[in-house]
């Protein structure tokens, strides 16, 4: 199996654990494996990782995400760019 698809799969499971202790037991055999693939596209995300690993094991306890957030910002960004482009709307 290739490096990317075994870390795809991994990373998969991940999502699914059921609480941070899991999560933080997966999230550092991924990390282990994705730096040990070697491979440049996931230098920067491991990076990410590290930093941001007590925010990403926190959402495992918390059901809450900022999802609707980000796709209202996605739209509102949308209809400005349309605006934008289309100056007679």
């Amino acid at each position: 199996m290739p490096a990317v698809t075994m870390l795809f799969v991994r990373l998969c499971g991940l999502m699914h654990a059921p609480n941070s202790d899991t999560g933080r037991e997966l999230l550092a055999d991924w990390v282990y494996l994705a730096e040990l693939a070697g491979l440049s596209e996931f230098k920067d995300c491991t990076k990410a990782v590290h930093n941001w690993s007590d925010e990403i094991l926190a959402s495992f306890d918390c059901g809450y995400t900022n999802g609707f957030t980000e796709d209202c910002n996605n739209k509102t960004k949308g209809f400005e760019a349309c605006l934008f482009c289309c100056p007679q709307l």
